[in-house]
């Protein structure tokens, strides 16, 4: 595989190298250069920083960007922004300048998100956030207090990087049970939340069902999703998700199907029935590309939701 990146971050030198042990290739060019390198190269994917230190460059990498989103080549080509600028404030302003969003993805680095042809590093950019220039620690604080939470116009995104610390770098060599034994309750809401955001952005409900039931045949991990979304009155995301699971039950362990039946409530559901999914292959993609649809459609839209519950009910994650 050979990509194709603008990116100036200083990770460079590590993310090369962690990616050529993949048999992956990597080009990198700067804005001005860039076009000319995709109609020279034989290039699988480009992958888009819009992050510069100052604004003429902002605009020149918008700019590029743009003329990748209407090429023929973008018509067969993965392109990808992968950048912490919020995926809000990249998609107003692409489309302002008429940046083709049917043919651009975005990845949130702040997030660990990994692109479809980052996918094969996607486990050493959790455990080392530094790989794409992300220190997670510059935003987190010592301690999750009602003062702090107070404090925090939007407080989904800091809380997740400091749960994401909690988790991978505190708690390395442990359970999640054991990292959450002693822990505010809502904090392993907010990481059933985060798994399941950063499965459905990388590859669909079609990789957070394979990959749940990969790590635990009994798929746990699902109904953990279920819980967050539930217990934090994700309105939105929690009517996606009771519709995804129970359409999709006949692929579930007997087991958590009949636990995610019990669970859902169904005088919110929208109308999708267990019935809907016929068995053939062919059926359960076109089910899941359907919910995948309306999960994008959502657009981060339940990250609001989250932050007034938090706000409304700061001692479920105050964490000392």
């Amino acid at each position: 595989m050979r990509i194709l990146m603008v990116d100036q971050d200083l990770y460079w030198q590590a993310f090369v190298e962690a990616l050529q042990k993949h048999g992956v290739e990597v080009v990198s060019a700067t804005p001005s250069a860039a076009a000319g390198c995709l109609d020279a190269g034989n290039f699988d994917g480009a992958i888009v920083d819009v992050q510069a230190e100052d604004d003429l460059e902002v605009s020149q990498r918008y700019a590029m960007l743009r003329a990748f989103s209407h090429s023929a080549w973008a018509r067969s080509h993965e392109v990808s922004v992968y950048s912490r600028v919020p995926k809000r404030e990249f998609e107003q302003r692409a489309a302002d300048l008429d940046i083709d969003l049917a043919r651009v993805r975005f990845y949130s680095k702040s997030s660990l998100e990994a692109p479809p042809s980052l996918e094969c590093i996607r486990e050493e950019i959790r455990r080392w956030p530094l790989l794409v220039g992300v220190d997670m620690a510059d935003s987190v604080p010592a301690a999750i207090t009602n003062e702090w939470i107070e404090a925090q116009a939007s407080v989904f995104d800091p809380l997740a990087e400091y749960v994401w610390i909690k988790v991978v770098r505190e708690g390395a060599g442990q359970t999640e049970d054991e990292v959450f034994r002693e822990a505010a309750p809502g904090l392993r809401w907010i990481w059933g939340i985060m798994r399941l955001n950063s499965e459905v952005l990388n590859g669909g409900f079609k990789q957070f069902i394979s990959n749940a039931l990969l790590g635990d045949a009994t798929g746990h991990s699902i109904i953990e999703a279920l819980d967050a979304v539930q217990e934090l009155r994700v309105l939105s995301l929690c009517r996606l998700l009771e519709d995804t699971l129970l359409a999709l039950s006949p692929l579930l362990p007997q087991t958590c199907a009949k636990e995610i039946a019990e669970r859902c409530d169904r005088g919110r559901q929208s109308g999708t029935v267990r019935s809907s999914l016929s068995g053939s292959a062919e059926d359960a993609k076109k089910c899941m590309e359907n919910f995948d649809e309306r999960f994008d459609d959502l657009a981060n839209s339940w990250v609001a939701e989250i932050d007034s519950y938090i706000h409304a009910h700061p001692e479920q994650f105050v964490d000392r």
